[in-house]
Formats: C-alpha cells, sequence, structure tokens
C-alpha cells in the first residue's frame, strides 16, 4: 500500500504514479493533490459565476 500526504490511498506504485499523472502530471502525491484542489477550486468559481441556481 502506498499512501499519499491526502488521504487517499493507492494499491501500488502504478497506482500512485497513475494518480499523480491524472492531476496534473505532478510529480509527488502532494503536488498532485494541489493540482486537484486548484482544479475544483477553477470549477467551483466558473460554475458560481455564471450564476447557477440563479435564474
Amino acid at each position: 500500500m502506498v499512501n499519499g500526504a491526502d488521504g487517499h490511498t493507492a494499491a501500488t506504485y502504478a497506482g500512485r504514479d497513475a494518480y499523480a499523472e491524472h492531476f496534473g502530471n505532478a510529480d509527488t502525491i502532494k503536488e498532485a493533490k494541489a493540482f486537484r484542489l486548484a482544479g475544483r477550486a477553477i470549477n467551483s468559481a466558473s460554475y458560481t459565476s455564471k450564476g447557477a441556481g440563479h435564474e
């Protein structure tokens, strides 16, 4: 088992590498988490700024 700093667990090193690559080709799980959270914040801000739910 490979534990990431953000609480995610990969069953293999290949899983860890796939997670890191999926979220911005990161070098570490910690960096992948930062990319994932930044992307989530951008998407959330974009959705909110379009007036979602305020028709």
